[in-house]
């Protein structure tokens, strides 16, 4: 099993922390794309707001390098995935959006993927 995923591209990646995570709560909505699971971290901040806080679960914050934390995530590698990002955006609703962060997997190795954090923009 590969574990470099540093020159595969973002759009190949996603980095789940909450209910999409392998053995959560909302994970049948990824549970289809054919991929690999790899535990990782990433480094930003939780905070109990969003849709998801109502079931249980934080959302992401991208903050300064001073106020992170590191967060432990999933991220799975689909080469399909580009074909699921209109689905999943559409599951994450208003409250969240897609963004690039980096990653590090548990055995060291690093890339970047796409992570659903809570939204700074008000809904329309």
């Amino acid at each position: 099993m590969n574990q470099d995923l540093s020159s595969v591209p973002t759009a190949q990646l996603l980095i789940v922390y909450g209910s999409l995570a392998p053995g959560r709560e909302n994970h049948h909505i990824v549970a289809n794309i054919k991929g690999t699971w790899y535990p990782a971290t990433v480094r930003g901040k939780l905070v109990q707001l969003g849709w998801g806080a109502a079931i249980g679960y934080s959302a992401f914050v991208p903050v300064s390098p001073s106020e992170a934390n590191g967060i432990q995530a999933w991220v799975l590698h689909a080469e399909d995935l580009p074909a699921h990002w209109h689905r999943l955006d559409e599951f994450e609703g208003e409250q969240y959006v897609r963004i690039a962060v980096p990653f590090t997997l548990s055995n060291g190795s690093s890339g970047i993927g796409f992570l659903y954090a809570l939204s700074t923009q008000p809904p329309t």
